[in-house]
């Protein structure tokens, strides 16, 4: 459970403990494998796939405020589902990896939906929709 004050970085926590989570994995199972341009270590395709659907959420619940040009206007309830593994050979009795997750959302303020306050905007998605080639 992460939780904080807005702005606190709530997102960036999650992003951070789901590559923790997903390094640990690929340390155990031996599948780290360094890219090539950064050598920074590439994720399990699961949690990629995770951490590549949490824009989409944001542009739906995130609004440009006074104070923060991204902020979070919905609550989120983060669900992260582990497979047990059984692998002795990595000395441990059992090993967990990332299976899928899922996402509870509440929105927090409905009221922006149709106004909001002088030099602020309401949710990101009406924007990227105005701004979507006319194919779209």
């Amino acid at each position: 459970l992460v939780s904080g004050e807005s702005g606190a970085g709530k997102t960036e926590t999650v992003k951070i403990v789901l590559t923790h989570i997903a390094t640990i994995e690929s340390s155990i199972f031996g599948t780290v494998n360094p890219t090539e341009d950064t050598g920074a270590l590439e994720q399990p395709e699961i949690v990629s796939k995770i951490l590549k659907v949490d824009p989409i959420f944001e542009a739906f619940g995130n609004a440009a405020t006074l104070h923060n040009n991204n902020s979070s206007r919905f609550g989120k309830f983060t669900s992260i589902y582990l497979d047990k593994k059984e692998d002795k050979e990595c000395g441990f009795d059992s090993v967990y990896s990332v299976a899928g997750s899922s996402f509870v959302t509440y929105l927090l303020e409905k009221a922006r939906v149709v106004s909001h306050g002088q030099r602020e905007r309401s949710f990101h998605i009406f924007y990227h929709l105005l701004n979507a080639p006319e194919e779209f």
